[in-house]
């Protein structure tokens, strides 16, 4: 049934059922009351909205059922208010939905009273809204405001019952007062909430000295892939933000499956950014690729995270770092498809302690890539412990990132840093390094001792060493 260019309509009482396509749709209507309907098709009909409203103003829907293949009350327009209303298992419950590429705005919406059952995205904004593959992936002029969410209660078959996928000039208006404001300003993601945000730049330099972002909630990436707002490929990106802390116990989900068959991107970069803490049992989880990544930053401390994703994702390092220097990374958990930690060039006084690792490639220190870089002395890791790992501590410079046997079979020219306690070395020496303290790493393969293999090293041994390094001595 449609409704074109009315006023004043009432429409109650009524059932709708198995319609080919949309059941009710109001377009280009005033003063409309929608009041006691029940409608229902199969949760496989394809395209059978509830009710559709365009281009209307003034309208109310109230004590309405809807049971239907795709979506329930999908308005777009303004002054709208949807007031008890049930929605049974129904693909979306309260949705705002604009086109990709269109203008104009949505605003005065109110939904009140709602009871939802087994929806699969119980409130939903969808700001990338696409019916096809071929779509760009891009927001669009709609401006959306007023929007209020009144006493929802019921049930998700989906871990995400809230998504409000908005343009990012929408999100951006909200960081930018956050940031803007002076004292001790604090962005709360609140507990037991799930937001889905499209992909950001957090851009400093804030006004505070030490901002705080406490997420409590989650936050999850679209679940397609999105275009970064920034060169670092990344889906948020905060850059110049000194002081920033970002603590809480919900997590952030990159929902990566969908990237990790193509080129990978980041969940988390930070670039130029001094002070930064992060941890207080925040996860972070399912990247594209790397997980967190720093970037010419100074004094960097996580504390108490969880870094997961799935052993076989490809190129998900738990921490990436390089040009960052006095690094401290500790009580954390880490198992990805990559390098739990990896440190980069340029990297000065980096210290893990406490770090449980696995599954993963474990702590690296490298690639350092082509050209001429220096290794300097101040990386430590402390009281690790590796469970069922491939390699516990390997140091490899003919390491080829290539196919096999397309690589030079030569060393990487890697020297030591020089200064009064420390000589330089030629690269002829080779490695000169030390163990310090005990080491004592078990064979996990039934019958097959744990062995040690060198070549061209030099160094000594302070403690225990188990298993026995010849080249050590």
């Amino acid at each position: 049934m449609t409704f074109y260019r009315c006023a004043d309509l009432r429409l109650s009482d009524v059932k709708f059922i198995n319609s080919p396509k949309t059941h009710v749709l109001i377009q280009a209507c005033k003063r409309i009351s929608i009041a006691n309907l029940h409608i229902s098709s199969p949760k496989d009909s394809p395209n059978t909205d509830g009710i559709h409203i365009e281009s209307s103003q003034h309208v109310d829907v109230r004590a309405t059922v809807i049971g239907s293949g795709k979506g329930g009350a999908n308005v777009a327009v303004e002054d709208i208010r949807v007031r008890y209303a049930s929605f049974n298992g129904t693909t979306n419950g309260a949705r705002i939905k604009t086109r990709q590429g269109v203008t104009g705005y949505a605003r005065k919406i109110s939904f009140e009273h709602l009871n939802f059952t087994s929806v699969e995205n119980p409130i939903i904004i969808n700001q990338y809204y696409c019916e096809s593959t071929t779509c760009k992936n891009q927001t669009m002029g709609v401006k959306i405001s007023n929007v209020s969410y009144i006493e929802a209660f019921g049930t998700s078959i989906t871990p995400v019952a809230v998504s409000l996928l908005c343009s990012e000039t929408a999100f951006l208006k909200t960081w930018d007062l956050f940031c803007a404001a002076t004292g001790n300003p604090t962005f709360l993601i609140p507990s037991g909430k799930s937001f889905q945000v499209g992909a950001v730049e957090l851009r400093g330099p804030c006004k505070s000295s030490n901002p705080h972002i406490q997420l409590a909630g989650n936050i999850v990436a679209p679940n397609f892939l999105w275009r970064s707002a920034t060169e670092t490929s990344s889906w948020i990106a905060i850059n110049l933000v000194d002081g920033l802390t970002i603590d809480g116990r919900g997590s952030i989900d990159g929902r990566g499956r969908v990237w990790w068959d193509c080129k990978a991107s980041k969940i988390l970069s930070v670039y130029g950014s001094n002070n930064f803490h992060l941890g207080g049992g925040l996860t972070v989880t399912n990247s594209p690729g790397k997980h967190i990544t720093f970037n010419m930053c100074n004094y960097v401390t996580i504390d108490g995270i969880n870094i997961v994703s799935p052993g076989d994702s490809p190129n998900t390092d738990g921490v990436y770092m390089q040009e960052t220097q006095h690094v401290k990374i500790q009580n954390s958990f880490i198992g990805t498809g990559d390098d739990c930690v990896a440190i980069g060039k340029g990297s000065v006084d980096v210290n893990v302690t406490n770090l449980a690792c696995g599954p993963g490639h474990g702590v690296s220190i490298g690639s350092l890539g082509a050209g001429r870089f220096w290794l300097r002395e101040e990386h430590f890791v402390r009281a690790d412990h590796f469970n069922q790992v491939y390699n516990p501590i390997i140091i490899d410079q003919y390491y080829c990132n290539g196919p096999r046997g397309q690589c030079a079979n030569e060393p990487s020219w890697l020297g030591d840093w020089c200064h009064g306690h420390q000589p330089c070395l030629q690269p002829k020496h080779g490695l000169h390094g030390d163990c310090h303290d005990d080491i004592n790493i078990s064979s996990g393969i039934s019958e097959k001792p744990a062995t040690s293999y060198c070549l061209n090293v030099h160094g000594s041994i302070q403690g225990s060493v188990s298993p026995p390094v010849s080249c050590l001595h």
